[in-house]
């Protein structure tokens, strides 16, 4: 039976690529959208739903009567707005574990960027001078400006409905003062020092509190809102996790008990100095840049979900040599119409076995601990050894086009090694 996967919020970029990339992942998908989008006209959503969009109890009995009818493998919440919804689930509910959710009181720290701000005192993680606003009397008080004003989280409730409000840079008191009129009435405000630099994105993925995936991105255009801020970056590319980035993106996750995906992004000033901006406690809008690079983290839900992705040392280990045993026992066995191999090639065979075994277990600790980003591409470059073992031991000719790729294949490891 074809496995299925339901994608909420699909009009968004992060709903639209797990889209994708789940479908390319022989899944049949099915998209939720509260309006017509672009993703209902993919060739690889099989049906598509309206996703209500009203308090949390319609939407839950919702998603619970399509899950009860479908029984989805994976469900993926796009964006804070069905994240929110699922929010009133205790942690051992059906559907949480379906989505692949952090615990409740760790997506509440991650949204919250007041919590968030003190989970980063908490571990050693730099952050920019922040300050609470509940209420106007709170503005009293100089304060060099600008400052970047943010609402406590990303998504308010304004008169029922869910809306996205971007941070604000306010040059003045007096953009201050309008800024936290307009929020104050629904939400807290966060201010804080405004610093001049460039976001670096740390993405992970967490099976229960342990790291096993991350890939790193870093912007190279702020976007074209007010000095950048709020609009989100056009042109990003990967890079090199930075040491002290993935340690403090590592640090917070670890303390909080991860479970599933994560974004944690950094303000990089020129000077090399870092601050934390914000955890992102979903798929990113940009996810398509590591699913490109072959990071693909919709379908590491998945894989989490199907718990292929908690495979340990000693299983591996077994399972390479459970082959390796039954394919010597096939041979010495002497099948009918065959001869008993030599004793060469006994010894070839085994050894092939142990060093089957070791690689196997080097690209498992490779994905653990790594950087998936480098790990995926030399991985990806197996099929060279072939060629070189036919042509060393067969004698097999190599085309030009083949050499060629042997050398921009040894080169990109070259290049990767000095990258990192």
């Amino acid at each position: 039976m074809m496995r299925t996967a339901l994608v909420l919020d699909a009009d968004s970029p992060a709903g639209l690529e797990a889209l994708q990339s789940l479908g390319r992942k022989g899944l049949a998908t099915h998209a939720a959208s509260p309006d017509d989008c672009l993703a209902f006209r993919s060739r690889r959503v099989s049906r598509r739903w309206k996703q209500p969009i009203s308090e949390p109890t319609a939407f839950l009995r919702w998603l619970r009567d399509l899950d009860a009818e479908h029984a989805y493998a994976l469900i993926v919440p796009s964006t804070e707005r069905s994240l929110r919804m699922l929010l009133s689930l205790p942690d051992d509910d059906a559907l949480v574990a379906k989505a692949v959710l952090a615990p409740r009181a760790s997506l509440e720290t991650a949204l919250d960027k007041w919590a968030t701000a003190e989970l980063a005192l908490s571990c050693g993680v730099p952050a920019l001078p922040t300050r609470l606003l509940a209420s106007l009397s709170d503005l009293a008080g100089a304060r060099s400006f600008p400052v970047v004003l943010k609402t406590l989280r990303s998504v308010v409730d304004i008169d029922g409905e869910l809306t996205h409000v971007p941070a604000r840079l306010a040059r003045d008191a007096e953009e201050r003062q309008r800024f936290c009129e307009l929020f104050l009435p629904h939400t807290p405000v966060i201010e804080q020092t405004y610093e001049r630099g460039h976001g670096v994105g740390i993405e992970l993925l967490y099976d229960r509190g342990r790291r096993i995936w991350h890939f790193c991105h870093e912007r190279l255009h702020e976007g074209t809102g007010q000095e950048g801020l709020g609009s989100g970056s056009l042109y990003r590319r990967s890079a090199v996790a930075p040491p002290d980035l993935l340690h403090y993106a590592t640090a917070m996750l670890d303390r909080l008990s991860w479970h599933g995906v994560a974004m944690v992004e950094f303000l990089v000033a020129p000077t090399g100095e870092s601050w934390l901006m914000e955890i992102n406690p979903r798929l990113w809008g940009s996810v398509a840049l590591p699913i490109d690079a072959g990071v693909d983290f919709p379908a590491g839900l998945l894989l989490l979900k199907e718990k292929l992705g908690r495979l340990s040392p000693a299983a591996v280990a077994v399972a390479c040599w459970a082959t390796a045993a039954a394919a010597w026992a096939y041979a010495v066995s002497r099948p009918r119409g065959g001869a008993r191999p030599g004793r060469p090639a006994m010894i070839i065979a085994a050894a092939s076995g142990v060093l089957d075994t070791f690689a196997n277990l080097a690209v498992l600790l490779a994905v653990r601990h790594g950087s998936l980003a480098v790990v995926a591409v030399i991985v990806a470059l197996y099929p060279g050894s072939t060629v070189l073992l036919a042509r060393l031991t067969l004698g097999e000719r190599l085309s030009r086009s083949q050499a060629a790729g042997l050398g921009g294949a040894a080169a990109a490891v070259v290049l990767l090694a000095l990258a990192s």
